[in-house]
């Protein structure tokens, strides 16, 4: 009786392990996340260098540059064919990285990441979530409310060391 007691709860145990080790959480995507780098960058904006100064190129709104012109990040040095090019301030100097010879323009980082859905079968998962950003500076003035959260999705795949994007 006792050897089946025993048996009995060794079986659940080795069961619940299984199962919880085998399903892809909420927590543990959002771990997989976090560590991506193409969920865990910063809200920034291209910057195109040309006739020595910056522009913002497809991302030009003027309202926005407006904005960050009245406090003092960028002035105004040419307009050519409807498009600004401006001197970056001091003030803005620290805003700027470059990323495989490519200057940005942070505006926010990643503060956190909310998992809102996860879908699919036991060997693949569709994992929906926001990612929600912390306004720097500059993105206090130049980011509206509704770019402070972007909603993603990401599959992923079941292997024999964990999920993987």
């Amino acid at each position: 009786m006792k050897t089946r007691i025993l048996f009995s709860i060794i079986f659940v145990f080795i069961s619940f392990c299984f199962i919880s080790c085998s399903d892809l959480s909420r927590g543990k995507a959002k771990d997989i996340l976090l560590g991506d780098n193409r969920f865990n960058k910063p809200n920034s904006l291209p910057l195109e260098q040309k006739f020595g100064g910056y522009g913002f190129g497809l991302y030009s709104d003027r309202n926005m540059e407006q904005k960050l012109m009245s406090n003092d990040f960028i002035r105004l040095k040419l307009e050519y064919f409807g498009l600004a090019y401006y001197d970056l301030t001091p003030k803005c100097r620290p805003y700027i990285y470059n990323e495989n010879g490519i200057e940005y323009l942070k505006l926010a980082d990643v503060d956190d990441i909310d998992i809102t859905g996860i879908s699919g079968n036991d060997s693949y998962k569709t994992v929906e979530f926001t990612i929600i950003y912390k306004p720097n500076e500059v993105g206090k003035i130049a980011l509206r409310p509704d770019q402070l959260n972007v909603h993603r999705s990401a599959s992923f795949t079941k292997y024999d060391d964990g999920w993987r994007m």
